[in-house]
């Protein structure tokens, strides 16, 4: 299996202010293991030094080394070195394309992993798991019984719920992407459909799934006129077009009791009020989806595709445009209907394709999982220059002047 890899040190990188100054910032490199894929995302476990690293299987197109570790698991020793073990177990990362049936109990593609430290006790300890179903090796192909939202209790490593969206609620076109939980029962799944996205309200209790499309959720590509350019200047083109994702980041705000979500290809950034979405009420028959329940909260920010609210409401965007992060304040809001400064705060030019940002649960550090899209064939003229996926780390200095604050 993958073997983990000692930190390669700290890398002292230019990063600018909201003020435009450029500022110095520490970022380390956290952690690199031995599995050349696509990484999307990190959990921590709350109750031993494990962390999970989710690989989705996006196929030999993309990916020219087999896939064998779709959810990995690392058990750190304090020495920098071990090994990358299939989670929960080799069963569940055994599929196999010529002999299973279904997907039903294995996984196809995780997409997204997802641990919430501030919505309650009960959220503590479970990791909910987003398995998009989906195979790339004919086109974007539904594998049966595949997409589904898994909860797993890090305490027993036991699945506890598995919850399946069937052909109505992931249809042909659909990729599950992203996931966050209220701490009130309710789950939410971005879509990041080749049609445009969508979100998935699911009811934890019940498993009741309501799908939510809106025209904003759609890529809006070329923004003002631009390509989607990343930090080297490249235009990420897929099958000769430029490269088009709906709704993809999404985060819930403990604070205000908010979603925030963006497609990849949008610059707008939204919020939407998660009592809305879990009453209904975004169903309304004569107004569905209007602006007075979506609300825009910034226009014309770089392109991205994760995001993370720590437990003020601060929410952390990924840039992949930049390589870098940047912050929405939670002091400017919550005025309503008033568009908001994302300010930029590091920058690498080690950080290919910030897939998302993680928070961790002291607030001490930001976390960024690089899933290098842009170093893979389709996007890079048939050349994979792909390296071994790998995690930033950088102190999160808001964290001190606003606890300062409280």
């Amino acid at each position: 299996m993958g073997a983990m890899r000692a930190p390669a040190g700290v890398l002292l990188l230019a990063a600018l202010g909201c003020d435009g100054v450029i500022y110095q910032t520490d970022i380390e490199e956290f952690m690199s293991v031995d599995y050349r894929m696509p990484m999307t995302s990190i959990v921590f476990d709350p109750y031993t030094d494990r962390r999970f690293l989710s690989f989705p299987n996006w196929g030999s197109v993309f990916a020219t080394r087999p896939h064998n570790i779709s959810i990995g698991v690392y058990d750190d020793q304090g020495n920098g070195s071990g090994d990358l073990r299939p989670y929960p177990d080799a069963e569940w990362n055994s599929y196999n394309e010529a002999t299973d049936a279904d997907g039903a109990l294995k996984w196809i593609s995780v997409q997204s992993i997802f641990r919430s430290p501030w919505t309650g006790d009960k959220d503590v300890g479970r990791m909910y798991v987003v398995d998009a179903g989906t195979l790339f090796s004919e086109g974007l192909k539904l594998v049966h019984r595949a997409p589904k939202l898994v909860i797993i209790d890090l305490k027993t490593d036991k699945v506890e719920k598995i919850i399946y969206f069937n052909d109505t609620l992931a249809p042909a076109g659909s990729y599950l992407n992203d996931v966050r939980v209220d701490g009130k029962g309710y789950a939410y799944v971005t879509d990041a459909n080749l049609n445009g996205g969508r979100l998935l309200i699911v009811n934890l209790e019940t498993e009741e799934i309501r799908v939510w499309d809106d025209q904003r959720m759609k890529s809006t590509l070329p923004k003002e006129g631009n390509p989607f350019l990343v930090a080297d200047g490249r235009d990420i083109l897929f099958g000769g077009a430029p490269a088009q994702w709906g709704w993809d980041g999404i985060c819930y705000s403990v604070q205000d009791d908010y979603l925030f979500v963006r497609a990849v290809t949008s610059g707008d950034l939204y919020r939407v009020s998660a009592s809305k979405l879990r009453s209904g009420a975004v169903f309304d028959s004569v107004h569905p989806g209007t602006a007075g329940h979506l609300e825009v909260v910034a226009r014309h920010q770089p392109y991205g595709d994760g995001m993370h609210c720590d437990r003020r409401g601060n929410v952390y965007l990924a840039d992949s445009e930049h390589n870098g992060v940047r912050r929405l304040t939670a002091a400017q809001y919550p005025q309503p209907q008033q568009l908001y400064e994302v300010d930029f705060i590091a920058t690498s030019p080690h950080i290919h394709w910030p897939d998302t940002v993680i928070i961790s649960a002291d607030e001490q550090y930001i976390y960024i999982p690089i899933s290098q899209v842009q170093l893979m064939p389709p996007f890079n003229n048939g050349v994979d220059m792909m390296q071994d996926p790998k995690v930033f780390r950088i102190a999160n200095s808001y964290n001190t002047s606003a606890k300062a604050e409280l």
